[in-house]
């Protein structure tokens, strides 16, 4: 059996090069402690501009309220709506709030006051948010005035009260949405792009022309080649379970050895995945260029960031055609909500299929050169 001595070659290769420990342990450390506070779509301190042209008691309470919201920070008080607009375009205030004048005089009388909202849209996407929170402030400042005018509680005041209830994410953290895409991350990065590397370096050293003439089968050789990456995904993952549950506070929802099942089928697909890139490629920069083109696209269009229902018809077909879409979702399903299998199956199972088919195609692709 030439297995044994294969495997044992491939975890001395990996454990005798210290940059690759090295980065193992660099990128660990930089996706599960540093990204999940780096990349953050919740909104706070946002920079207001006012524009207070009325000055009552009633505009000097809104402001207040503005400016006592975790949301916003008041950059500058203005005026004029030229001097706040200056404000925009020197990126010093992202909102201006124009109050006019006989804002406190209407609300006296009963008469809906009017404010202006103006947002720079540069970030769209951060610009709606902005705008949504501001809605709400706002809305809450007419509530509380409401409250005070009918000397009832707001509740025996409307008809309707909604109260909401949020599951699976209690405090609307986005790290808590992001930390379990992340584990699809770090098996990417060990188990995808070091497997495409490993036969690359051996076929730029000469190994590979050596291993070539034996009569070592393709499908042993790669078996070797990616069983000691399969080993190592399995320990990130557990690793990356317990600095979850330890740094901030999210344990598994539903069965850790579930999660273990589907991360190990994604483990094997995407390092097959690298197997058929290495394949592909003649030198390390080849392989470099192959890995970087097509990772990019799979984690932009994977659910990691945007959620696949809000693409367009075009990414969403990329997006089928993904093993970390699949992945990302179960993942995300078993920890945070604790799904059974029954529920990530079908995951599972595309999952499944791409470990059949990179598995054929890495086959194929490799071919002995002498």
């Amino acid at each position: 059996m030439t297995l044994p001595f294969l495997l044992e070659k491939e975890f001395k290769q990996i454990f005798r090069n210290p940059v690759l420990i090295g980065v193992m342990i660099f990128f660990t450390c930089l996706v599960l402690l540093v990204l999940p506070w780096a990349i953050n779509f919740e909104l706070k301190n946002a920079s207001v501009s006012v524009v207070n042209r009325d000055e009552s008691i009633y505009a000097e309470r809104l402001i207040q309220k503005i400016d006592l919201s975790p949301t916003f920070e008041i950059s500058g008080y203005h005026h004029t709506y030229a001097e706040a607009f200056e404000d925009i375009e020197q990126s010093r205030a992202s909102l201006i709030i124009d109050i006019p004048d006989g804002f406190g005089e209407n609300l006296e009388k009963g008469i809906p006051a009017e404010t202006m909202l103006l947002v720079n849209a540069v970030d769209g996407s951060q610009a709606s948010v902005a705008k949504g929170y501001m809605q709400g402030l706002i809305a809450s400042f007419s509530d509380e005035l409401l409250r005070e005018r009918s000397g009832h509680n707001l509740s025996e005041i409307l008809p309707v009260e909604i109260v909401p209830e949020y599951r699976f994410n209690t405090n609307l953290d986005s790290k808590t949405a992001m930390l379990p895409a992340f584990l699809a991350m770090l098996l990417t990065m060990f188990c995808g792009i070091f497997s495409a590397m490993s036969i690359v370096l051996e076929r730029e050293s000469g190994s590979l022309q050596q291993i070539n003439v034996t009569p070592i089968k393709p499908i042993v050789y790669i078996f070797a080649k990616v069983l000691p990456f399969w080993i190592l995904g399995l320990i990130v993952v557990g690793l990356g379970i317990l600095l979850i549950d330890w740094v901030y506070g999210v344990p598994v929802a539903g069965s850790v050895s579930l999660l273990f099942l589907v991360s190990f089928a994604f483990i094997v697909a995407i390092s097959l995945f690298g197997v058929i890139i290495s394949n592909l490629s003649e030198t390390l920069q080849q392989a470099m260029f192959l890995v970087l083109f097509f990772i990019l696209i799979l984690f932009l269009v994977s659910g990691l960031f945007t959620p696949v229902a809000a693409m367009p018809a075009w990414a969403r077909l990329i997006a089928w055609i993904n093993p970390l879409t699949y992945y990302i979702h179960a993942t995300r399903l078993i920890f945070l909500r604790g799904s059974v299998f029954a529920e990530v199956s079908s995951d599972y199972l595309a999952l499944l299929a791409f470990c059949l088919i990179f598995g054929l195609l890495a086959l194929l692709s490799y071919h002995k050169r002498y």
